[in-house]
């Protein structure tokens, strides 16, 4: 074998990096579990009947669901993270333990252990505690701690806070609505989640209502209820499902 001069050309020898081959392999696993746990742990529950759906989660809280209302968590990281997505009306009794957070399009609402109602709708989110205390925040920095008989509603663009009677908060858990001073439009919107008939509004409505019904009740005998002291007729309309509120 010569001698290599250094005039002569030298070829380099790589050798083959066994790390790339190895971190490929981690990456592709960590994508695999990662996937595996969002599809096999997902768990979603909709309440399509027209009575309150009980719903019992990971760690023994319990959430009451109305009508039409929504939510999905992961029941594998539940024990890690519990957080939970949730759109609709919703009356939630935490149990001791981590941080609990229930995101919605609106804001999230985050406690420890407590009770508390969550709506939404449209762009609008209210919160009311009954027990403990219940922290809300939205994208646009807004921040607020309730305390038991405490509320607030809010959107994007404005934030209002009211108190509330703690056993009007979770009445409609056993078909009984009670209302205290709260616009005549969310008591209307409340009829239209349990009853199935979609509500027509007149433009202008400026008025509150105090008082209190039950899903027992005919919806004419509701109504009748709402409609008299607020100054308002009503037309139902059986084949569409309607129901037409208009000013007297």
């Amino acid at each position: 074998m010569g001698r290599i001069e250094m005039t002569d050309k030298v070829i380099p020898i790589h050798k083959p990096n066994r790390l790339y081959p190895r971190l490929a392999i981690a990456a592709s696993i960590a994508v695999l579990l990662t996937f595996c746990i969002s599809f096999f742990g997902s768990e979603t529950v909709q309440n399509t009947s027209e009575s309150v759906l009980a719903h019992t989660l990971p760690d023994g809280s319990t959430v009451h669901l109305n009508t039409k209302a929504e939510l999905s968590y992961n029941e594998l990281t539940w024990p890690l993270f519990r957080d939970l997505d949730f759109s609709g009306a919703g009356f939630f009794e935490v149990e001791e333990g981590s941080k609990f957070s229930v995101n919605t399009h609106n804001g999230v609402v985050s406690v420890l252990g407590t009770s508390f109602s969550v709506i939404t709708s449209n762009d609008i989110l209210k919160v009311s505690c009954k027990t403990g205390t219940v922290l809300v925040e939205n994208d646009n920095e807004f921040s607020m701690i309730l305390a038991p008989g405490q509320g607030v509603e809010m959107s994007t663009s404005f934030a209002e806070e009211f108190d509330q009677k703690t056993e009007y908060i979770d009445a409609w858990i056993n078909g009984e609505y009670r209302f205290d001073n709260v616009s005549i439009e969310e008591v209307l919107n409340s009829i239209e989640d349990f009853t199935g008939y979609q509500v027509e509004l007149p433009d202008g409505l400026d008025t509150n209502y105090s008082g209190e019904f039950s899903t027992d009740q005919s919806v004419e005998e509701i109504l009748e209820i709402v409609c008299k002291p607020a100054g308002l007729t009503y037309e139902l309309i059986e084949e569409k499902s309607l129901i037409r509120i208009t000013n007297k």
